[in-house]
């Protein structure tokens, strides 16, 4: 199955407060991106996140 961001491009285009609903809907997004941070962030450090937008990752973070 082939995921068409054609929507996510006009999310960030337009606006993002619909970001929580969009990454439910593309999970695998959300997924593939915590599966990066968890294999290439150190186990230990300060991160400063900026464009947090909802900050759905920023809790995904806390949560390593």
């Amino acid at each position: 199955m082939i995921d068409d961001v054609n929507d996510i491009i006009e999310m960030y285009d337009a606006d993002s407060a619909d970001e929580n609903q969009r990454l439910t809907r593309h999970q695998l997004e959300k997924d593939i991106t915590c599966c990066y941070l968890r294999d290439y962030l150190p186990l230990h450090g300060s991160i400063l996140e900026i464009g947090t937008a909802t900050g759905r990752y920023t809790i995904e973070l806390t949560k390593m």
